[in-house]
């Protein structure tokens, strides 16, 4: 074989790399933009569903609330499902309500609702994703809590007194 031979051989195969680095970087690129626009939109429902939730009156809830932190029953988790579904906030076209009721994130995973009685008896809600990763507690958990600026210490305390699935 030639050196011209084995040199064009060299550049075909630095080339194909090149190829191959420059598609995974692109693939890299897409997962992180898919993953971002899923936290967004998973913010976002979050807000939107507080929004909502600031309507409704203690009187609402079957969980005692007071001005303790907690995660609501499943009786009021259910509850809060069908107001948002009836007032047309989440559809199951969307994926966002499933058939039992439960309020999902863009992962699937169930979204979890706390909340607490705040100044002049006014309600405050925390609802949080467990993000991508499945798991409470983990930096890319999404908090939302328009009450508090630290939204996650009260998560952090709802998690230490209870046991979340």
């Amino acid at each position: 074989m030639s050196k011209k031979t084995i040199f064009m051989k060299c550049v075909w195969v630095i080339l194909l790399i090149a190829v191959v680095c420059l598609i995974w970087r692109g693939i890299i690129t897409v997962f992180a933009v898919i993953k971002e626009a899923n936290r967004t939109a998973t913010n976002s429902f979050l807000a939107s569903i507080n929004s909502e939730l600031m309507l409704l009156h203690k009187d609402f809830f079957k969980t005692d609330v007071s001005s303790e932190w907690t995660i609501v029953e499943i009786t009021d988790y259910q509850n809060i499902a069908a107001y948002l579904a009836s007032s047309g906030m989440v559809d199951k076209k969307h994926g966002v309500l499933c058939p039992n009721s439960v309020l999902n994130d863009c992962w699937g995973e169930q979204i979890i609702i706390g909340c607490s009685i705040v100044d002049e008896g006014n309600l405050a809600f925390i609802l949080w994703s467990k993000g991508p990763d499945g798991k409470s507690s983990t930096p890319d958990d999404i908090v939302y809590c328009l009450m508090s600026s630290e939204p996650k210490a009260i998560q952090k305390q709802l998690i230490d007194s209870i046991v979340i699935k």
